[in-house]
């Protein structure tokens, strides 16, 4: 054996300092992972349900998954939209969840998640062995028709609504992620163009679809046309 081959095996190895690894980075994309994993359906929404560490405040994972949203949200406004969001922070007394800047004005955005939850409460229930749920029974489940989207994402804008007017805000942008894998972009671009949506106590609504390769290199952004 060369002297140099025994030196490398005789060599303390060390990760963090072979590789340069973040092990608290790695720790939190596991919890991600793993409540993806829990969830079964639309799992990009899915946050950690685990009690916050001693330096995060209850509701921390939330409040990141929101304003990640909000960044990638900017993102697709200003390439597809030409408009620039900037100084995006999380609202530590929400509503709105977010206040960025645009155009030197401080503009409030909440968010919100469309996404099925009779599907992810009958997943509850199979894991808990309470009732059966087969993955046909769940795959005929997650598929969409046009009436069906309209009614839940008016129901979802409605909620938002309400929650402005009991606060006496005006929210200037609702941002509705999804992750429901049947709700295809031709779909979107469609069904939102008919302006059957409408609000009283929001300016813009925009829905951001989770990343489709198939569709382009970016994830879809649609605005929303209201009434």
């Amino acid at each position: 054996m060369s002297d140099e081959k025994k030196q490398m095996m005789d060599k303390s190895y060390v990760p963090n300092d072979e590789w340069e690894l973040n092990f608290e980075l790695l720790e939190n994309v596991r919890r991600w992972v793993e409540a993806g994993n829990k969830r079964g359906h639309a799992s990009l929404g899915a946050v950690p349900k685990n009690a916050p560490k001693r330096d995060e405040e209850p509701g921390h994972n939330r409040k990141i998954q929101e304003r990640d949203w909000v960044n990638v949200f900017a993102e697709l406004l200003s390439a597809k939209f030409g408009r620039e969001i900037i100084e995006i922070q999380s609202n530590p007394d929400d509503p709105p969840d977010c206040f960025a800047e645009e155009e030197g004005k401080i503009i409030g955005i909440e968010v919100t998640e469309l996404v099925k939850g009779d599907i992810l409460h009958r997943i509850a229930l199979n894991r808990f062995g309470k009732k059966e749920y087969s993955p046909s029974e769940q795959f005929t489940n997650e598929q969409w028709v046009y009436d069906d989207f309209i009614q839940r994402i008016q129901y979802s804008i409605d909620k938002k609504d309400e929650r402005a007017r009991v606060k006496g805000k005006i929210f200037d942008i609702l941002l509705i992620y999804t992750d429901e894998i049947d709700l295809s972009p031709e779909y979107l671009e469609e069904w939102l163009s008919n302006g059957q949506i409408s609000a009283t106590y929001i300016k813009e609504v925009f829905l951001l679809r989770s990343h489709c390769p198939h569709y382009s290199e970016r994830s879809p952004l649609f605005k929303v046309d209201m009434e």
